[in-house]
């Protein structure tokens, strides 16, 4: 871990937030001793890490936009693997910023790059512009500890993680996170000076203590040593009936979900993503496998992790894999599976498992989830299921329940015993759905012939203003692919949002738009077309804003 204050200079320089003139002597009139963050600030102006935007002002309150997020975490990952920033601003200034963190496989999505970034959009990249080692956890907090973060959250992984390194303790006692609000420059001095310097990092636990330490009971003699029994070779996978071997893979076999698929020029096609089993090594035949089944046969050309060639890669790596040149940008798509040329597999659109839904308090919805609801279930893409084998007991917000069945009546994949999908419905976490068993030879269902409509309207929603929420619709019948184009009403007629001109065409059933909450009131819908241009359009929802000031500490 770089501990040197001095090399946070590169990075301040880098940022190319504010101008550039130290100081020796703290003199804000913004930023009071008795302030949460005035110790940080103080410790970051007088190392050069941030200066104010005047003389006399810090200006604490401002936010941070994606852009300027992105720019911090390429430069201080370049710093910390290369001992220094070389990174320049491109046209549009960001572009090589946002090039690079997306080579090192530090941010695999696309932003508003000049929207203001939320805590939670923030963490998710921070999280990932340092290697393991300069992130090590010292903190115990367990999942599910942060009252506002439940671990089924897309984002949760990269807020537990930054607050078991010490760089986060939240924003009150109850180490609240509050994921949706925005980043300040506040906050960024205090992220900036833990990132990069051990010793600045917070020790708290939000887990039980362990229990004291207990006196040795006297050493017994030793018993004899008994022969080790034989290994047992794993059981078979049993059939099941009527159908024929679930796709289930051994620990030891490769798999890897996409979760991008990107073209760099000069290189050729590489897939992203965590390893979840096995391992893999440059030149190793694969399988790509589609969710209708299909397979296409590739070889592992490249493997790179932190802008580093390997040779191979383990369980837990996040990779970038090359694939060999006649693999083009088409040929895969985010939630295919990678497995290895040898894994025996089948195909499997049924699994068993236990459902855990959120209570309404966590954020869940409200009423029961009953025989035949559909959600949609994500693990690094998602697809539309229905629940199945309830036996007439609808499961309650906030209850568990084993063995129930979720069929996805268009799609299929590789999944494995232990995996742990979100449940997610209208833009809104419900719960998860652990896999018991994978069922197999389940034929797709046949497509009806109902009239194309809607099952899910949007929702009306109110949200305090800077807040980014989320509004969706899931069709039904017709014919796929669908066409959804959101409108928005001025009050005499409906006119395309402006930031979905081009109408998203999928096969999927379900589609969102984020919309961000300002100080006015939006009318929206959603006008869905199917493959044989029949239409349909959704009630019309309201976007409802309300004030509110939001003080704290990190």
């Amino acid at each position: 871990m770089k501990k040197t204050i001095a090399l946070l200079l590169s990075i301040v320089m880098c940022i190319g937030i504010i101008p550039m003139t130290f100081a020796a002597e703290m003199n804000f009139e913004d930023v009071k001793p008795a302030a949460w963050y005035y110790n940080d600030v103080k410790i970051a102006v007088e190392s050069g890490l941030v200066n104010g935007k005047s003389e006399t002002s810090y200006a604490p309150e401002d936010n941070l936009t994606y852009a300027e997020a992105i720019k911090l975490a390429a430069c201080m990952n370049q710093l910390y693997l290369e001992g220094t920033v070389t990174l320049k601003a491109g046209n549009p200034w960001y572009r090589p910023y946002v090039d690079y963190c997306e080579d090192n496989h530090i941010i695999s999505k696309n932003y508003n790059y000049n929207d203001n970034a939320t805590r939670a959009g923030y963490m998710e990249i921070f999280a990932n512009a340092l290697p393991a080692e300069g992130l090590k956890a010292i903190n115990n907090v367990p999942n599910d500890a942060i009252p506002d973060v439940p671990s089924s959250r897309s984002y949760a992984a990269a807020v537990y993680k930054l607050y078991r390194a010490g760089i986060l303790t939240g924003v009150d006692e109850a180490h609240n996170c509050d994921p949706l609000a925005n980043i300040k420059r506040s906050e960024v001095a205090a992220i900036l000076t833990r990132m990069m310097n051990e010793d600045k990092r917070i020790l708290f636990s939000m887990g039980e203590e362990p229990e004291p330490t207990k006196e040795p009971e006297p050493t017994k003699e030793p018993e004899p040593t008994k022969e080790p029994e034989p290994t047992k070779e794993p059981e078979p996978t049993k059939e099941p009936s009527g159908g024929n071997t679930p796709t289930e893979l051994t620990s030891k076999q490769f798999l890897m979900y996409a979760e991008d698929v990107l073209t760099i020029t000069g290189k050729g096609t590489i897939l992203t993503g965590k390893v979840v089993s096995g391992s893999i090594k440059l030149g190793d035949a694969l399988q790509i496998v589609h969710s209708d089944g299909t397979v296409t046969k590739a070889t592992a050309a490249g493997i790179e992790m932190y802008r580093k060639n390997l040779d191979s890669a383990e369980k837990g790596d996040n990779i970038g894999l090359l694939l060999n040149a006649e693999i083009t940008k088409d040929m895969a798509a985010r939630g295919d599976a990678v497995i290895g040329a040898d894994a025996d597999f089948t195909i499997a659109n049924r699994l068993k498992g236990t459902l855990k839904l959120l209570s309404s308090e966590e954020g869940g919805r409200k009423t029961p989830i009953a025989q035949e609801d559909k959600a949609q279930f994500y693990y690094t893409s998602d697809v539309t299921g229905r629940f199945a084998d309830l036996n007439g007991e609808a499961v309650a917000p906030g209850e568990t329940r084993e063995n129930v069945s979720v069929i996805f009546p268009k799609s299929a994949g590789v999944w494995y015993v232990g995996q742990e999908l979100t449940v997610r419905d209208s833009g809104r976490t419900l719960g998860t759905f652990i896999v018991t068993e994978v069922i197999a030879g389940v034929a797709f269902e046949k497509e009806e012939t109902t009239p194309l409509s809607i099952v899910t309207q949007p929702e009306d929603v109110t949200a305090r203003v800077g807040k980014t929420v989320s509004f969706t619709v899931v069709a039904a019948g017709g014919k796929a692919p669908y066409s959804y184009q959101w409108e928005v009403s001025n009050g005499k007629t409906w006119n395309k949002l402006s930031n979905t001109d081009e109408n998203t065409v999928t096969d999927a059933d379900t589609d969102t738009v984020k919309l961000l909450s300002t100080k006015s009131v939006i009318r929206l819908r959603c006008v869905i077309t199917d493959a044989d241009g029949n239409s349909v359009i959704s009630n019309e929802a309201i976007l409802r804003y309300i004030v509110r000031n939001i003080h704290g500490r990190l």
